[in-house]
């Protein structure tokens, strides 16, 4: 922290929160420092305080994005909070100013916003009564359900807090794999799956060196650098691409699945709970790499129920079947999809090419295929039959393991 500490100007700080807040900042005391942001408590001469939160190359992100990556991401954060101050009552902290860049006095992208007092969820759930779990949940559960009824034309993250959408920024939480990529603003789902597709097929096709590099970094999990030869996973993906362009427009984008608002990384650490009423929330935080996603994808739903946390099996169902009903009450649709598609998102946007043995990869396209056939589908995929074949006929097939770390086992 004492390293930290000496990136930024603090004084400089000081002066802008002086000149924000309209009274005189005695002090800024840092707080935290995360994986991509330091976080400090300023305080003020009449007793008042607020937050101020930087982020720079002290954390190490710079080394892995561009400038413009960050500075979008930032600006985005920015806007959503507006948004979702605006037209909900989630509870978000208020920002009071925000730089974008690092080349101002501080030194560093910044912004001073308002401090809400509480405790962290995560340092709260496990002293909760079974009672106090359930209005948790019941809370979250609303909150998630406000965001999913923000309606939006395309798929992107948030610009202004008017509720323009630009393409979309870096992810904090989950594989981005558009990264050198068409990141939209997309206008359907169709176009959302064939940019991961063809992000795929461009680093194989225009930048191999690059594939060859990452798939040998990659080597204790995707079985070495011979498991998939570059010429089958081109053909691979041609022929993935095919498959979803030949799909009908209705079925890929039926009118009840609208693009929606979701927080990138919704899980205890970001929500914040009362000092007097420890399961009363009182903020959610951090909305970095928030974005409008298809309704179908629910990977980015509220994360704090699971068995590790909840142990008695009864009250794990009793509280996920009240949270997917307070949410489905928003948005009956919610991750569902007659074609499974957030298994096939799930298929293109993680490099599979790359970090994945051949048997996995294929694993789960055939996995993805089954359970679409089993639902009495199958007519829907005549357009990935060619893709099943080239499979069938390419490979012997293993079954699908993991290691603890989630590594596919190479067989």
């Amino acid at each position: 922290m004492k390293r930290v500490i000496l990136t930024f100007n603090l004084e400089a700080l000081q002066g802008q929160a002086t000149r924000t807040m309209g009274k005189r900042c005695t002090g800024c005391y840092l707080t935290e420092q995360g994986g991509y942001n330091t976080v400090g408590i300023l305080t003020f001469d009449d007793g008042s305080d607020a937050i101020a939160r930087l982020s720079g190359s002290h954390t190490g992100q710079d080394d892995i994005m561009s400038m413009a990556d960050l500075e979008q991401r930032f600006l985005s954060e920015v806007a959503t909070l507006k948004y979702v101050r605006k037209h909900t009552t989630i509870p978000v902290p208020e920002v009071y100013h925000a730089v974008s860049t690092a080349d101002n006095p501080v030194g560093a992208r910044y912004m001073i916003m308002q401090r809400i007092p509480g405790r962290p969820l995560i340092s709260q759930w496990m002293r909760f009564s079974a009672e106090e779990r359930r209005r948790v949940v019941e809370q979250l559960a609303d909150f998630q359900a406000q965001l999913l009824t923000l309606e939006f034309p395309t798929i992107g993250c948030l610009t202004d807090a008017d509720g323009t959408v630009g393409p979309l920024g870096l992810s904090c939480s989950y594989p981005f794999s558009l990264r050198n990529a068409n990141r939209g603003p997309f206008a359907s789902s169709r176009e959302f799956l064939l940019a991961h597709v063809q992000a795929e097929l461009d680093l194989l096709t225009n930048r191999p060196a690059d594939w060859t590099e990452q798939r040998q970094t990659w080597a204790a999990c995707n079985g070495g650098f011979e498991d998939i030869p570059a010429t089958y996973a081109i053909e691979w993906f041609k022929l993935l691409l095919d498959g979803i362009t030949a799909l009908p427009s209705d079925l890929i984008d039926p009118p009840e699945s609208p693009f929606v608002l979701f927080h990138d990384d919704f899980n205890e650490g970001n929500i914040i709970m009362s000092s007097s009423d420890p399961a009363k929330v009182v903020g959610i935080i951090d909305w970095e790499g928030s974005r409008i996603s298809p309704l179908w994808d629910p990977r980015r739903l509220c994360s704090v129920l699971n068995k590790d946390v909840v142990k008695d099996p009864e009250e794990f169902a009793s509280l996920k079947e009240m949270q997917m009903d307070v949410i489905t009450d928003a948005q009956l649709y919610t991750g569902y999809s007659k074609l499974h598609l957030a298994r096939l998102l799930h298929i293109t946007d993680y490099q599979h090419s790359i970090q994945s043995t051949r048997s996995h990869l294929d694993g789960l396209f055939l996995q993805w295929f089954d359970g679409v056939s089993a639902a009495g589908r199958r007519v829907h995929l005549e357009p990935f039959i060619p893709l099943k074949r080239f499979i069938e006929n390419s490979s012997d097939l293993t079954k699908h393991e993991e290691d603890e770390n989630g590594c596919p086992l190479h067989t």
